[in-house]
């Protein structure tokens, strides 16, 4: 979810513009302790609302990813190998 730029994080209260966009962002989760599968973003705001697969890279217990951009909100989906 994207707040930047934003007076108020409250749902309810009217915005007077949009958030600042994000480009590119580098997203980093430790303490990883299982294998990864796939990672996998979906956006609301882009016109394909299907899950796009996104490269990875798991180091030691981080998860690393790049998320290629974001205005409102993405869902992040983590598949774990079995």
């Amino acid at each position: 979810m994207n707040l930047l730029g934003l007076p108020s994080g409250e749902w309810k209260t009217p915005l007077p513009a949009d958030p600042t966009r994000l480009g590119t962002t580098p997203v980093r989760i430790c303490g990883v302790s299982r294998a990864v599968r796939n990672v996998w973003i979906a956006s609301p705001d882009s016109a394909d609302l299907s899950l796009q697969a996104i490269p990875f890279k798991l180091d030691k217990d981080a998860l690393s990813f790049q998320i290629p951009g974001l205005q409102y909100w993405d869902l992040i989906l983590i598949q774990w190998e079995e």
